[in-house]
């Protein structure tokens, strides 16, 4: 009903719980008509209503799809089992998410986000590490937040974490040393206050030296009504906790 096209009141209102609605009208000339979409869609199904005369119209529909391949004679390396069913299920159920929504990048969804979060690369890519020996995917996706952060301040201390896990699964201690300086700086090491020994920003700016105006947030929980009444503050237990790990990987590496 928000469209001014008349059209689309024919179409039924099925928007996703992350917003996206995908609507589209395509005009026909006679004769065959090539239509191809250039927008990178996620969705579960697609309807297509054919609003004119349909006789000996001929429909050839195909698609493509991103994923990143699983290697089927690695897909017994990482097993689970356990006395209780329904644990086991809820194992398989995880190990299949992963393998059947791995895309190009570490992204929670693609509907939602088309761009990986350190914290998102973390999960799926550590739980994919359990299962592959192949590393590419995740690492790929750590160097591009690396280089291209998102804004919560623990995510950013994740960097350490992602540059560990790499190193853990492969031996490979490429992402550290290409860009240790980076992750070293967003493990908030430069706010640590030399009497407590804390991260603290009372004193210290938000804002990374390298980074553009817009200043680092904690995030915590997400969304922010999740938190459970937790208060935010300059000295947190939270990013003092993610610091205390950073630096057990950062001495690791």
């Amino acid at each position: 009903s928000s469209f001014a096209d008349p059209r689309f009141r024919l179409l039924p209102a099925d928007p996703m719980r992350t917003g996206n609605t995908y609507h589209e009208i395509w005009t026909l000339k006679d004769g065959v008509s090539e239509i191809e979409n250039h927008e990178y869609k996620l969705f579960r199904w697609a309807e297509i209503i054919v609003t004119g005369p349909t006789a000996g119209m001929e429909l050839d529909l195909s698609a493509w799809v991103v994923s990143y391949p699983w290697s089927e004679a690695e897909d017994d390396l990482g097993t689970f089992n356990s006395s209780n069913a329904m644990l086991n299920k809820v194992w398989e159920l995880c190990k299949n998410t992963v393998k059947v929504t791995s895309l190009d990048t570490t992204t929670d969804s693609n509907t939602r986000e088309k761009l990986p979060y350190e914290a998102d690369g973390y999960i799926t890519g550590g739980t994919r590490h359990a299962m592959q020996r192949d590393s590419t995917w995740q690492r790929h996706s750590s160097k591009h937040n690396i280089r291209n952060p998102t804004w919560p301040t623990e995510w950013r201390q994740i960097m350490s974490l992602l540059a560990f896990e790499d190193y853990m699964a492969s031996g490979d201690v490429s992402i550290a040393r290409e860009l240790w300086d980076t992750i070293l700086g967003n493990t908030m090491i430069n706010c640590v206050n030399k009497d407590t020994q804390l991260v603290d920003f009372t004193k210290c700016s938000r804002n990374m030296p390298w980074d553009k105006p817009n200043a680092v947030r904690d995030i915590t929980d997400w969304p922010d009504d999740a938190r459970d009444g937790y208060v935010m503050s300059d000295v947190g237990n939270v990013i003092n906790a993610y610091f205390v790990a950073c630096m057990k990987a950062m001495s690791t590496l």
